[in-house]
């Protein structure tokens, strides 16, 4: 591959990247197509939902913490008295059950910021939706975030940004219209943040650690690894217990990335070339037809051998036959 070819599939990569404050890999804002799970733990629900393989369910906020809510400018409902999320349901009579771990963290339900109504019309939004983009285009974006990077653009920023660290593929079913959605994992590759990662190696110089196939994976020593990755950084962290269902599509960086030379297999570096200079240079070359324009489909094809999904005419058969 000449240098001129390289020089202009890596700008059409670049093309490709969003690495922009608009794109919600780089920076997260809660939204009204996702459900905000709080007061949990990120290595228990990775536990029970991918490694166990359960389905879990979504519990409301409880009435009488309803009341205390208001209305941010977003949209979102915060309460007046929580300092952070893991104060919002923190009971001190708790039942501690498995080294120090309390009960409400090892059940079967995610906790919510939304009241009962709210909650159940948005998993029914967020599950149509799901839904309609599976049949429409064919993949699944819909995802359970566990854990998130807080960061800012510069030393004088006052803004914090999120970033998604973790993104497991779920989905979302319920029996009837009287049950309660349940959400499982779908088994497909869980995704560590792309967009960051390069973001965060080019903007930046850190390196985060990527998510191996062949490893199972162990959050909290991935959460300890992006966290020593990012110490240079003092206000940076990783928020490991920020989850948020949501829907998340980096189907451009995948293409970003599989349009990386380096990442192709050694057998197969040296094929396809041609048709890649020609795509960024200067185009296919017409080739001579092997048909004039005295001859009759006939003479080239017998009509048992026409094998066409739609019918063509004699024209459009010759040149089928020519390419």
């Amino acid at each position: 591959m000449s240098n001129e070819v390289k020089k202009k599939l890596e700008a059409s990569r670049k093309e490709l990247l969003d690495l922009g404050l608009r794109n919600p890999l780089i920076s997260h804002s809660q939204r009204a197509k996702q459900v905000k799970v709080i007061d949990e733990l990120s290595t228990e629900i990775y536990r029970m939902l991918v490694l166990e393989g359960k389905e879990l369910s979504f519990d409301a906020l409880p009435e009488k913490d309803v009341n205390s809510q208001i209305n941010t400018d977003s949209g979102e409902e915060i309460l007046f008295d929580a300092v952070n999320q893991n104060d919002l349901l923190a009971q001190p009579d708790d039942d501690i059950v498995n080294s120090q771990i309390a009960a409400r963290h090892l059940d079967r339900k995610l906790q919510t910021n939304l009241s009962s109504p709210k909650l159940q019309t948005r998993l029914l939004s967020i599950h149509n939706d799901a839904r309609s983009y599976i049949e429409e285009q064919g993949v699944n974006i819909l995802f359970l975030v566990l854990g998130f990077l807080q960061w800012y653009e510069a030393d004088a920023s006052q803004e914090p940004r999120r970033a998604p660290l973790l993104l497991i593929p779920v989905e979302l079913k319920r029996a009837s219209a009287q049950e309660r959605f349940q959400v499982f994992y779908t088994g497909e590759e869980i995704g560590d943040n792309l967009s960051l990662i390069e973001k965060l190696r080019s903007e930046f110089n850190i390196v985060l650690p990527r998510i191996l196939e062949t490893e199972e994976l162990d959050i909290q020593a991935y959460y300890n690894f992006v966290s020593q990755a990012i110490k240079s950084e003092k206000r940076w962290n990783v928020v490991s217990n920020d989850m948020t269902l949501g829907f998340f599509s980096f189907g451009k960086f995948l293409m970003y990335k599989d349009l990386d030379p380096f990442s192709w297999p050694e057998e197969n570096k040296g094929t396809g070339f041609s048709i890649i200079e020609a795509l960024l240079t200067d185009g296919f070359h017409e080739q001579e037809s092997i048909f004039d324009d005295e001859t009759h489909i006939d003479e080239v094809l017998s009509p048992a051998d026409v094998h066409q999904v739609k019918d063509a005419d004699s024209t459009q058969i010759l040149a089928i036959l020519d390419v």
